[in-house]
């Protein structure tokens, strides 16, 4: 079986063809053909419905002028009978003739799907006659295949248009596979050696010979005709045999009347010299090798006569249109023709142009060959003007009243129209009314109505109102323009009728009457106002006392008054000065309104006060009443001991003057304020003294004159109550240090406002404050601010173990103290006031409490300082401790270089405290004391405080030797604290000390203090630690002892030694090598192990079930809940501790013991402990 498949192979004499200019233009021109091809959809037009043969009727769809249906016999398949239009194999389909066909002439087939031809294998194949003038195998998708031996022939002057892959030209492409056009064959698959061209050479140059005409039909008569000739598809050379590549041009033109003429050039152009129709036909001829090829193309050239010139009829414009318009009357519009009067737009079908301006317009009418007549002119006119819009002038006012007229005249035209009706020059209205008129020019244009004139007529009005009896204020000078009546163009007379207006400047009498009339449009009214005039003052000033007393705490007073006459409000003023230049807020110019009494609110406390009240009415306000002293009651002194007025108290003012010798005070002096007078020197306390009692104790503020000093010496203090209080003026404080040295730092804290550190200390060298876990240096010109804020400055040189004195000097601090907190680590902070701070208080205040995160601790060194290089430096230091269970001192209280502290912070300390959270730590005046040597010296100890409802049962033990070494540690029940850590109760040693420290042990944690819970129980036992770093000899004693510690016996438990000791008879003395020893001491109540550390609620319980295994014990509870456990061995030694349990079932694992018998304490939720003894194994 022949069949082909796509080949490249290209027939030498089509060698022309291969100009690769030439095939892509030929390409270029296909795809533009073919692209633009579109299957239309008319009567007799097939598609393909599915896959399958040409002659089956089920492979169609047939258009039958409403929708695709598939053919009947009687439509048959494409090209059966007459009458076929389009045929188009759809994208995907088959379509195979496997049968010789002849078919009637058909419209083009479009192949964008396959067409199969089936020949056979007889000598002279299979004849296909498809006769269709044109063939489009679409690109990419259309394909034509030949199998065997195949004859396709068209019709002459018929195209085949193909591109690449549109053909089968592959393997089994042989000679046998022909295209015929007409009678001659045009194409062999693989040209069989022939010089046909092959089905290579036509998908490369589009397809068949196919001449292409392109016109500029239609034109007009008398116009050029243009022809272009050009060609698609495959072509040889121009002569037989000859060289040069391409196609003959012949042009056969046949005019209407049947004259012809002819053309062998490629383009043609001629004359229409004749309307109708030119047939033209183009015969492009080429050949292959020897064989002549021809293919012609017929098209028809229209040619038009022009249409006749337009008739036209024109509408002018008029007065009122400004445009006008022209409609054509020959020829007439037919929807086809199209007008246009300026010979550019050719829009117009309707044949009528309007709204068209004065001018001259050239009319012309296009055909539907384009074909323009001649020219008819039309001229349209200008509008005619209408008059411009008259003027009314008036001669005289439009608004007069009843009687009057006036008259109105218009601006000049030919004629006139009035509103009226009338049709004179000018009217005279005697009523009210708007009045318009219209002009009429030459041109019998009527303008628009004028602007119309308003004439009003008015009757006299009435008399205007307002009040019968009017007061005004005879120091105002009042005249007839102070008279008030309600009405328009008020005239004022001294007659109820008649007489002359009066002028606005005549000064009014005290009881004279006067009468108002009105006018309105100059109608003046008939009838007139009767008004009264009463001349009234300013009051007299109001009746205050000239004394009023202040209480102590008062921050508000009331103040009584007797009422003046003729008063509406009283003004009240308040200020701190007789000047009243310092007006309390908001008692400047305050309006009370009509009363007699009043409360003043809101004052700062204990100061002095100056009031006046002033009265107001219309008439203004009257002067001020005398000045109102509100004061405290004052007592004077001008020597210290004498006072004018009592001695001092809470409720009086001090005041101390000058005059006298003053005299320090050296006992506590209470009183509401004081006031230290012009040029005077106060002291309190002596230079050097103990100064216990010498405390200066306000409830509210301090005023010092700046001429004057007051001097708080060493020791002394100043309490004060109100948190609000103010104080002014600066004062002295003075502090002692304890013995320091050359290069000693000492710990500070400013109670005064701006304390400057050079001033303070102007002969030291180093000034450092903490933050963020690291000294900060400070420059000698810094103050020590802001308030609460703890400094550390160096001794001055020279200093060899002697105290230091240093003066504070600035306005002392008062009240509420905020200091901010940094998160965990430690705070350098301190006592704020010039008097002592109550730790407890501090650390207690809800502003604390959730804060504070360790004890409080106080800077000390406990040894002397040695010269180390160039640099000295402490061989011992350490800090003392204080919190809610107590204090512990860094060095015997014998020392001199260290105490235990109280609780009470004294004046100008600074000290550690850690915090937990964010937050700012809070002083205020409720923590300063009052209490006489309450502020002697830092760390020194004073009365013991007993808070209400705390209950404190503490022991002091030291650790010492003959060396000098010493550490104390403390241990208190305490209400508040538990058996776990506390962070108010308990604090943690910071292991300052260079040769030992000794602390107590829980939870793994090392304590200077360890609070624990109450109620106290002589079972509990305290494991101690202690670190040194000299072997040899030390002691550990009782330093001191306190609530119901004073008559309990106290034993120290020596595991190394396995004795027990009762601390009350003496110092126990041990020997130590160097190391950190957690395990060898216990703090104990009972003198004997037998008691297991519990008391003596010691029971068997049923209920309470003890077992051991894998070295674990197991405890079980059935009845309550266990409270606590403890485990012991047979020497009574403790071997676990868990507190706060608070579960039926618990396990105490990895006890560290070998196997042997131990007991096992429970205690329950009743506070009842439970005793069973185990064996411990596994």
């Amino acid at each position: 079986m022949d069949k082909f498949y796509l080949n490249s192979k290209k027939n030498a004499v089509l060698s022309l063809q291969s100009s690769r200019t030439i095939r892509l233009l030929l390409m270029v021109l296909f795809v533009c053909l073919f692209g633009n091809t579109v299957f239309g959809q008319s009567v007799g037009d097939y598609r393909s419905k599915a896959t399958g043969n040409w002659t089956s009727l089920s492979s169609w769809e047939y258009y039958n002028g409403s929708s695709w249906i598939t053919p009947t016999a009687t439509q048959g398949y494409p090209g059966e009978k007459s009458g076929t239009g389009a045929v188009l194999i759809q994208t995907g389909h088959i379509i195979t003739i496997n049968a010789t066909i002849t078919t009637f002439p058909f419209g083009t087939l479009t192949i964008t799907g396959r067409l199969v031809l089936q020949g056979d294998t007889s000598s002279g194949g299979m004849d296909f006659y498809l006769t269709t003038q044109a063939i489009i195998v679409t690109p990419s998708s259309g394909f034509m295949e030949f199998n065997d031996k195949v004859n396709l022939r068209l019709p002459s002057n018929s195209s085949l248009q193909v591109t690449s892959g549109g053909l089968d030209n592959g393997s089994g492409c042989s000679a046998n596979q022909i295209i015929y056009i007409g009678a001659t064959a045009y194409s062999k698959c693989n040209g069989g050696g022939s010089t046909l061209p092959n089905f290579s050479d036509l998908m490369n140059s589009g397809g068949t010979l196919n001449p292409i005409v392109t016109s500029n039909s239609p034109v007009c008569i008398n116009n050029t005709v243009n022809l272009l000739g050009s060609f698609s598809g495959v072509s040889g050379t121009t002569t037989s045999g000859g060289a040069t590549s391409g196609v003959n041009y012949s042009w056969s033109i046949v005019a209407p009347d049947a004259s012809t003429q002819t053309s062998s050039l490629q383009n043609y152009s001629f004359t229409a010299s004749q309307i109708g129709s030119y047939s033209v036909t183009l015969t492009c001829t080429t050949y292959f090798n020897t064989t002549l090829f021809s293919n012609a193309k017929i098209v028809t050239v229209i040619v038009s006569a022009l249409p006749s010139a337009p008739t036209v009829s024109k509408v002018q414009p008029t007065c009122t249109v400004a445009t006008g318009s022209i409609s054509i009357l020959t020829p007439a519009p037919d929807g086809v023709l199209k007008y246009s009067i300026d010979g550019l737009d050719y829009t117009n079908t309707l044949g009528v142009f309007n709204s068209l301006s004065s001018g001259t317009y050239s009319v012309t009418v296009k055909n539907s060959s384009g074909c323009i007549s001649s020219a008819t002119s039309a001229v349209i006119n200008a509008q005619p003007v209408t008059p411009a819009v008259p003027i009314i002038s008036a001669g005289g006012s439009t608004t007069f009243c009843t009687g009057g007229s006036v008259t109105l005249t218009s601006s000049v035209g030919n004629s006139y129209l009035w509103s009226t009706g009338a049709t004179s020059l000018s009217i005279a209205p005697s009523t009210a009314g708007s009045y318009t008129v219209k002009v009429t020019n030459a041109s019998g244009c009527q303008s628009a109505s004028s602007l119309a004139t308003v004439v009003t007529v008015t009757a006299p009005p009435t008399a205007p109102t307002g009040l019968a009896s009017q007061s005004f204020c005879s120091g105002a000078s009042p005249t007839v323009a102070n008279l008030s009546a309600t009405g328009s163009g008020i005239l004022w007379y001294l007659a109820p009728s008649g007489g002359t207006s009066l002028t606005i400047s005549t000064a009014l009498i005290n009881g004279n009457h006067y009468y108002a009339s009105q006018t309105a449009s100059g109608c003046e009214s008939t009838s007139r106002l009767d008004v009264s005039v009463i001349l009234n003052s300013a009051p007299n000033a109001p009746v205050v006392p000239s004394t009023l007393n202040l209480s102590c705490a008062a921050t508000s007073f009331v103040v009584n008054w007797t009422a003046s006459a003729n008063t509406t409000k009283y003004r009240l003023d308040v200020a701190t000065d007789t000047g009243f230049t310092n007006i309390v807020s908001p008692y400047g110019d305050l309006d009370l309104g009509n009363i007699v009494s009043t409360t003043v609110t809101g004052l700062p406390t204990a100061t002095a006060f100056y009031l006046r009240l002033r009265a107001e009415n219309v008439c203004g306000v009257g002067p001020n009443s005398i000045i109102t002293t509100v004061s405290l009651p004052i007592t004077k002194t001008m020597n210290g001991t004498t006072w004018d007025n009592g001695l001092p108290d809470n409720t009086k003012k001090a005041v101390f003057m000058s005059g006298g010798t003053l005299v320090p005070i050296t006992s506590k002096l209470t009183a509401c304020s004081c006031q230290i007078g012009a040029n005077i020197a106060v002291k309190v306390g002596v230079p050097n003294g103990a100064n216990t009692d010498a405390i200066l104790n306000l409830v509210n503020g301090l005023d010092v004159d700046p001429t004057s000093t007051l001097t708080f010496e060493n020791n002394a203090s100043l309490v004060q109550i109100n948190d609000n209080a103010v104080n002014t003026g600066k004062i002295n404080y003075v502090r002692n240090t304890s013995p320091v040295q050359n290069f000693d730092y000492v710990y500070w804290c400013s109670p005064v406002k701006d304390q400057v550190l050079n001033v303070f200390s102007p002969a030291s060298d180093r000034y450092y404050s903490y933050a963020n876990g690291a000294w900060v240096p400070e420059a000698g010109t810094n103050k020590m601010n802001p308030m609460g804020k703890g400094f550390i400055i160096r001794v001055p040189k020279l200093y060899t173990n002697t105290s230091q004195t240093f003066t504070f000097k600035g306005v002392p601090n008062n009240g509420e103290v905020w200091v901010d907190v940094v998160t965990v680590k430690s705070n350098l902070i301190g006592n704020p006031y010039a008097s002592a701070l109550d730790a407890d208080l501090f650390m207690t205040n809800n502003n604390n409490k959730d804060i504070i995160n360790s004890a409080l601790y106080f800077w000390t060194h406990n040894t002397q300082r040695t010269l180390v290089g160039s640099q000295y430096v402490y061989t011992s230091n350490d800090y003392a401790v204080y919190n809610l269970t107590g204090g512990a001192g860094p060095a015997p209280s014998t020392s001199g270089l260290g105490v235990t502290p109280s609780g009470q912070i004294a004046a100008g300390q600074a000290f550690f405290v850690a915090s937990s959270v964010v937050g700012k730590f809070y002083f205020n005046n409720l923590m300063r004391i009052s209490d006489s040597a309450a502020n002697s010296q830092f760390f020194k100890p004073s009365k013991t405080k007993k808070g209400a409802g705390i209950e404190k049962n503490r022991i002091w033990l030291d650790l010492t030797n003959d060396g000098g070494a010493f550490k104390q540690l403390l241990v208190g029940y305490i209400t508040g604290a538990t058996n776990e850590f506390d962070k108010l109760y308990d604090g943690f040693s910071l292991n300052g000390n260079t040769f030992v420290d000794f602390y107590s042990v829980n939870d793994s944690k090392n304590y200077t203090i360890q609070g624990r819970k109450l109620p106290f129980n002589e079972a509990d036992v305290v494991p101690l630690g202690y670190n040194t770093t000299v072997a040899g000899t030390f002691k550990i004693s009782i330093n001191k002892v306190d609530g119901s510690l004073t008559n309990q016996a106290v034993y120290l438990e020596d595991k190394v030694t396995n004795s027990i000791y009762n601390l009350k008879s003496g110092a126990y003395i041990f020997t130590t090598e160097i190391g950190t020893f957690n395990n060898r001491f216990v703090l104990r109540y009972a003198n004997s192990t037998s008691k297991l550390g519990v008391t003596d609620d010691v029971v068997k319980e049923k209920g309470v079930v003890i077992s051991v295994k894998n070295h674990q014990i197991k405890i079980n509870s059935f009845d309550q809940a266990i409270s606590a456990v403890k485990v012991y061995d047979l020497k009574g030694s403790l071997l676990y501790e868990k507190n706060k349990v608070d579960l039926n079932e618990f396990i105490v694992d990895h006890l560290a013991s070998s196997d042997q018998f131990l007991i096992v304490m429970t205690q329950l939720e009743n506070n009842k402990w439970v005793s069973e003894e185990i064996i411990f194994q596994d």
